[in-house]
């Protein structure tokens, strides 16, 4: 009705690591934003915009709705309360894609909604074009992990994708925080089949928080991946013994760095392994005297 209105609405960047601007090789644009609904709402319906020029837009109201009416309501999360945060989009060849996440509880009264275990828990969702770009045919929200279990609390999914022209296949990945098991799971596309991301039945802790310092000094954790299946993970953050708030560093800190700095890996092989630094836990980081050397050339400006 307003299509001018989706700049106006959350692109997602309450979080650095979300992607909500996604534009492929062929020019074709897809959004994904949180959308205002109303006074005193939740504001956690899913918008999607799409383009195939840059200039000409499709605009798609609610995309995390079940089946009940797009407007005023009806999400999947909690009893027909769209509670979508954290929006992503993905531009692939032939679909254009929105992630997010759901709070998982519900009230008791709410006996349809299943996985009912949690206050806070993050269930990742997904919607796609189905019948490609421009028909405005998204559909139901549809889980990122099939195997999707209470343990599991999941938030800020960093998506990457990437199309493999040698084998004719796309890649979709996602990095996800695990805000009640701490640290950082990698989950990857084993096929995408004609719009359906079939994940690999594995997830891979890719972050592991034993090995940071203090949460309050460290990012969320942000993904890439390229045409090559090359990408990149990683966070700005400390090292374990590292404790700023009693200005103190001991091993292993005091071994790497001491700095707050950007640590990262990467992978070459679309994420089934990373590497980087194998005595700072498989992260590459800036290390100290480069570190000192750009603060130095700061302060003598």
């Amino acid at each position: 009705i307003y299509p001018h209105r989706f700049f106006c609405q959350r692109l997602g960047m309450v979080s650095s690591v979300t992607h909500p601007i996604d534009v492929n090789a062929d020019g074709k644009w897809a959004l994904a934003y949180r959308q205002y609904v109303g006074n005193f709402l939740t504001h956690g319906q899913i918008g999607a915009a799409t383009s195939t020029d840059g200039v000409n837009w499709e605009i798609e109201y609610n995309v995390n709705h079940n089946g009940n009416s797009p407007l005023g309501g009806g999400g999947i999360g909690g009893c027909g309360t769209a509670q979508g945060r954290y929006p992503s989009a993905i531009s692939s060849v032939e679909y254009s894609y929105a992630i997010w996440n759901e709070y998982t509880s519900a009230p008791p009264t709410c006996p349809e909604w299943p996985n009912n275990c949690s206050d806070f828990g993050g269930r990742p969702y997904y919607s796609f074009d189905e019948f490609g770009w421009g028909d405005d045919m998204w559909i139901y929200p549809t889980d990122v992990i099939p195997y999707y279990h209470c343990g599991m609390d999941l938030w800020a999914g960093s998506p990457g994708y990437g199309y493999d022209a040698v084998n004719d296949e796309p890649h979709i990945s996602v990095v996800y925080e695990d805000w009640t098991r701490t640290g950082s799971f990698l989950y990857t596309s084993e096929v995408v089949e004609e719009g359906y991301i079939i994940m690999e039945y594995n997830e891979r802790l890719v972050i592991n928080s034993n090995h940071l310092g203090a949460y309050g000094y460290l990012s969320k954790t942000i993904h890439s991946m390229n045409d090559n299946g090359q990408g990149l993970i990683g966070i700005i953050g400390i090292f374990a013994g590292n404790d700023p708030d009693n200005e103190s560093c001991t091993p292993p800190a005091s071994n790497i760095t001491c700095n707050k700095t950007a640590l990262f890996k990467i992978t070459d092989n679309w994420g089934q392994s990373w590497y980087g630094d194998h005595s700072a836990f498989d992260f590459y980081y800036i290390p100290d005297e480069v570190f000192d050397n750009i603060l130095s050339a700061i302060h003598s400006i």
